[in-house]
């Protein structure tokens, strides 16, 4: 039990750590809808610094909700954007967190599709573009390139969330 308690303390004081996001008020822009197909807790952070996975930001509201999926933001585009995306489940035994960065560069008035899964103790990401026109719930448009990279504690003295690159 002491264990539990541990980890419910860090994870619940990381959502008094970030700022609320303020969509870009001027310049190129793109959305991104959020699509979660696993059960738990969801989260999803932006990063004002998408390089090197610094200063999160709660884009889409609290950290860790149950009613992220489906939720649209907008975002800056033509340069790189970092999301944090993940899952966290509760049982009176244990605690199954699963997160992932990815790293992409949104074309502007693209719209984007971020779907996330936790199959067993992996997490999958899967971006796709929907087009200027198309609606979440339509059928997805084409995979884009992205790079995944490892999320890390950011109490490890980096001050970054991200790790190394998992794959491109």
């Amino acid at each position: 039990m002491r264990h539990l308690i541990l980890v419910l303390i860090p994870v619940s004081l990381m959502g008094c750590a970030f700022e609320r996001y303020e969509p870009p008020s001027s310049g190129p822009t793109a959305t991104m809808t959020l699509k979660f197909y696993s059960p738990g807790y969801q989260e999803a952070l932006l990063y004002k610094e998408a390089n090197t996975c610094q200063y999160p930001v709660a884009a889409w509201g609290p950290v860790m909700t149950k009613d992220l999926d489906g939720k649209t933001i907008t975002t800056k585009s033509d340069q790189d954007v970092t999301l944090m995306l993940g899952t966290t489940r509760t049982s009176v035994l244990s605690v199954n967190i699963c997160r992932i960065n990815i790293t992409f560069k949104p074309v502007s008035g693209q719209a984007y599709l971020a779907e996330y899964r936790l199959t067993g103790d992996f997490c999958q990401v899967r971006l796709a573009v929907l087009g200027q026109e198309a609606k979440p719930d339509s059928a997805l448009g084409r995979d884009i390139p992205v790079t995944f990279r490892k999320y890390v504690v950011p109490f490890s003295g980096s001050g970054s969330f991200c790790g190394e690159q998992l794959a491109k």
